[in-house]
């Protein structure tokens, strides 16, 4: 009988080991799986958007102020010259074409022309700089690089975990078959415990 309560103690440990061992085992491959998900799902986006990226990358880091000042001004003097075009078609229509009137409206409409070319001049760096924030937070927000991290950090800290309760549970096993073991010897042997000579 007691040989039996030895060989118990025994099995407790090593169903103790072996199933704290199947549920680390467990634990892990849920946590590979979740991983080549998100391995997989920063790829489709790598896939889908890399090279959009590069272009748009390369394109919002090539963004100056002089490219941005004359990409707007000629976007004006476009505008600028189709509504003097107009201007002048309704005045010659009206037969007042090289009045005085016609000539306060186009003098009106070059200082206005003047301070708009001003105004775009200087807003030109503001302008680009809001152009880079804007790439720069929208790359942010979408990359899904931190998915992955978020998945091997949640591995780390639940693997130092499993470590530690299989640990734990190791030395609770151990202790229990060393007290187990140390009654049934006890038992055996005798429970007096030896004197010393005095």
């Amino acid at each position: 009988m007691s040989w039996f309560a030895v060989g118990a103690a025994a099995v407790t440990v090593v169903g103790g080991a072996i199933s704290s061992n199947n549920a680390a085992k467990k634990a892990e491959n849920s946590e590979k799986r979740n991983l080549a998900f998100a391995e997989a799902q920063y790829q489709d986006w790598l896939d889908a958007f890399g090279s959009v990226q590069d272009n748009l990358s390369d394109y919002y880091n090539s963004l100056t102020p002089e490219f941005f000042e004359a990409r707007n001004l000629e976007a004006f003097e476009k505008e600028k010259t189709r509504a003097m075009d107009n201007l002048r078609i309704g005045l010659e229509q009206r037969g007042i074409a090289t009045s005085g009137l016609a000539a306060d409206a186009e003098a009106d409409i070059e200082f206005a022309s003047a301070s708009e070319r001003a105004k775009i001049r200087a807003e030109a760096p503001m302008r680009v700089a809001q152009e880079q924030l804007g790439f720069l937070q929208t790359g942010l927000g979408v990359n899904p690089a931190s998915s992955v991290q978020q998945v091997l950090s949640n591995q780390s800290v639940r693997t130092a975990k499993q470590a530690d309760a299989a640990r734990a549970e190791a030395a609770d096993a151990a202790s229990a078959a060393v007290d187990t073991t140390f009654d049934v010897l006890s038992k055996k042997f005798g429970s007096t415990p030896p004197t010393t000579g005095g």
